[in-house]
């Protein structure tokens, strides 16, 4: 893997690398995940899902908060936004029950309130086909198939037409897609929410006075406005005083116990929001969400939608009318991190993942090891005794050494991925490098991210120390499941297996 002795990425100069456009790869992984790139990098606003009244709402945003003078309208809305964490079944039931004490109140039917919320917010949500089995959505370069290449599931379910006796193709799955550009406008609306949304401004120009009264210093890290890689951006015009800086996440959720229910969620955080509110599930934008049963097997195809309207609103920029300054201007959106754990975050990086020989998310650049006959790499830093697995019998590694990959190396050997002669090639390149494909970041604008791998953040809710809680316990203990080629009784540090290491509570203090 080629590395870099620099720092983990050059900050000083713009995000310049890009694809070859005459490339044409191999490998199909590699071919579609080309097409992938060239159709979202190709995004603009008129080619894109909206339709032409909400592309016409997007141009031309709201220019107050609706007024609401019908006491039907408003208790219906009350009633939609009281009941969001439920089932529409509530929603309907308790309707229900209001028109039966009240039978002069005309509520809205939970359909017809819905779309009254999508008029007067200007969000509609974006529906597309995907395989009944989540291997695919499709979009993109899948657009036009109606058999999924991964299961061979047809996409139609064909249903016959009272009418005509004829035949229509109607969907057997779909996802949502929120478009992000509508939910940004919907935030400046208010006096009080355009005031939220410029603390970045108001904060990003106390740090830079700071900076210069200080000598380039500053006396409290407090906030991700204080990086470098943020500072220069600004700095060099990438992040301007309007532009919204954003935060990708996304994670899978097991929606039933016992039975396969695998689900993606992709949010969007706002980095122009004050730190307490920013990660508040009022002010986190959804992006979009992949239904089960099972985990997606392309997720740029899932990604395609939002990601296109994303680079959409990155090369036009965003109107958005300002609910205090009462004027209409226009934003950059930058795409500033990506955070997931690590199994997650293959999905958008383009990484080998945590099994892979390098295995950290945020390519670092540390080469694992594994065990004798076993293919999962593990981030070991020093070499176990006696230890001549072929491959990952390197030396120890001081910690202080593991310096990052500059966007330099990153590209040289996404270079060398992407001239795989076959699969076999691709496979060797795969180990070799760390990476799979291409990430879906590299679609956008280069002055509109941050260049790769700096854009691959980490994740504090899932920090490696905070299992460490879970697993030292059980090894001082000796109770920890080990290989058959180990033994609890060689363990010097299972200390506390003897009468003497037993505790008992009283009141609140421990005896031991």
């Amino acid at each position: 893997m080629a590395q870099s002795d620099s720092s983990p990425h050059d900050e000083t100069t713009p995000n310049t690398h890009e694809i070859d456009p005459n490339l044409v790869p191999n490998t199909e992984e590699l071919k579609i995940a080309l097409d992938f790139h060239r159709f979202i990098s190709g995004a603009t606003l008129d080619n894109g899902d909206l339709g032409v009244e909400e592309l016409e709402a997007l141009q031309n945003p709201l220019w107050e908060v609706p007024e609401i003078d019908n006491d039907n309208l408003l208790l219906s809305l009350k009633l939609f936004m009281s009941t969001t964490n439920a089932s529409n079944q509530v929603y309907n039931d308790v309707r229900a029950d209001i028109m039966e004490v009240h039978p002069e109140d005309d509520l809205l039917s939970h359909h017809a309130i819905k779309k009254k919320v999508a008029e007067m917010t200007g969000i509609t949500p974006i529906l597309h086909d995907m395989c009944p089995n989540s291997c695919l959505a499709y979009t993109g370069p899948f657009a036009k198939l109606e058999v999924c290449p991964t299961c061979e599931e047809p996409r139609y379910d064909p249903v016959k037409l009272q009418s005509s006796g004829g035949r229509v193709k109607k969907s057997r799955q779909q996802f949502y897609t929120m478009p992000l550009g509508p939910q940004l406008q919907a935030l400046y609306r208010t006096p009080e929410g355009a005031r939220s949304m410029e603390h970045r401004k108001r904060r990003t120009q106390e740090i830079m006075e700071e900076l210069k009264a200080n000598g380039g210093r500053v006396k409290v890290f407090d906030d991700v406005y204080h990086g470098s890689a943020y500072l220069l951006a600004v700095d060099r015009g990438d992040i301007g005083d309007d532009d919204i800086v954003l935060m990708f996440s996304m994670d899978g959720a097991q929606l039933y116990q016992d039975k396969t229910s695998d689900c993606w969620i992709y949010i969007w955080v706002i980095y122009n929001l004050a730190p307490d509110r920013r990660y508040k599930k009022k002010y986190v934008i959804p992006g979009g969400v992949i239904p089960g049963p099972n985990n997606p097997k392309n997720t740029d195809s899932f990604l395609c939608p939002g990601f296109h309207h994303l680079v959409g609103l990155q090369k036009a920029g965003l109107p958005i009318w300002h609910g205090g300054n009462k004027h209409v201007f226009k934003s950059f959106p930058y795409l500033y991190l990506g955070s997931a754990d690590g199994p997650g975050s293959v999905h958008f990086t383009g990484l080998v993942g945590h099994q892979g020989a390098y295995l950290c998310r945020l390519y670092c650049g540390l080469k694992g090891r594994h065990k004798q006959g076993a293919s999962t790499y593990y981030p070991a830093l020093l070499k176990p005794d006696n230890y001549t697995v072929a491959g990952c019998d390197h030396d120890d590694i001081d910690p202080g050494s593991i310096a990052g990959c500059s966007p330099e190396a990153y590209y040289k050997n996404l270079k060398v991925l992407l001239a795989s002669r076959g699969p076999t090639d691709y496979k060797t390149h795969r180990k070799d490098t760390g990476i799979s494909t291409i990430s879906i970041f590299m679609a956008c604008p280069p002055n509109r991210r941050q260049p790769i791998p700096a854009g691959f953040g980490g994740d504090c809710m899932h920090a490696g120390t905070i299992n460490l809680g879970d697993l030292f316990p059980p090894l001082w203990h000796g109770t920890f499941t080990c290989t058959k080629l180990d033994t609890i009784e060689s363990w010097e540090w299972a200390v506390l297996k003897v009468e003497m290491w037993k505790t008992r509570l009283v009141g609140t203090t421990f005896i031991i």
